[in-house]
């Protein structure tokens, strides 16, 4: 399995913006959740205003695309990651945040995220797996998600700075200039 991380981080490491384009960021999500195992799999950006309220850029459960509406992340693991740090939840999920609401539906076990910066450093989202059964190889899967992180949060982040806005079409994964 660790050479199957590794292939999967070189192949990250080397798509450009054209083949994310292509890929689109439900593609992309959905991708990153199969390669770790994840039952789920999301890139959420942060609220610059009200900062833990998260819009779900790209949000996979078991393979299919799920709402891009906002979600408070206040008491969540979300909220952790959004803070700037790395966080792995291998197991006792949903003990450690019965409240949370994706845990709840989903019966989610385990969690894994990585924050999305920008350039100069500033966390602008972050990007999950959720899992329902325990998380096994769980370094590997954070090292998936920091690879994906920087092809992600370099993406978005140009866009940003650039003032380009797109929507991404659930059905299809594709970004569509808005």
């Amino acid at each position: 399995m660790q050479q199957a991380i590794r292939a999967i981080g070189t192949r990250l490491n080397n798509m450009d913006s054209r083949s994310l384009e292509k890929l689109g960021f439900y593609g992309l999500t959905r991708e990153i959740g199969r390669l770790v195992g994840a039952d789920g799999a999301a890139i959420l950006l942060l609220d610059e205003d009200t900062r833990y309220m998260i819009q779900a850029r790209a949000m996979v459960m078991d393979g299919e695309p799920r709402g891009n509406g906002r979600h408070d992340c206040l008491g969540t693991p979300c909220q952790l990651v959004a803070n700037g740090r790395e966080l792995l939840i291998a197991r006792g999920l949903g003990e450690l945040f019965a409240a949370d609401e994706l845990c709840e539906q989903c019966d989610l076990a385990g969690y894994a995220g990585v924050p999305l910066r920008r350039g100069d450093g500033k966390v602008f989202g972050l990007i999950a797996a959720f899992f329902r059964e325990p998380i096994g190889k769980g370094d590997l899967v954070l090292e998936v998600l920091r690879i994906a992180a920087r092809l992600v949060g370099a993406e978005l982040g140009e866009r940003m700075s650039r003032g380009e806005s797109r929507r991404v079409c659930p059905a299809s994964g594709r970004a569509e200039r808005v």
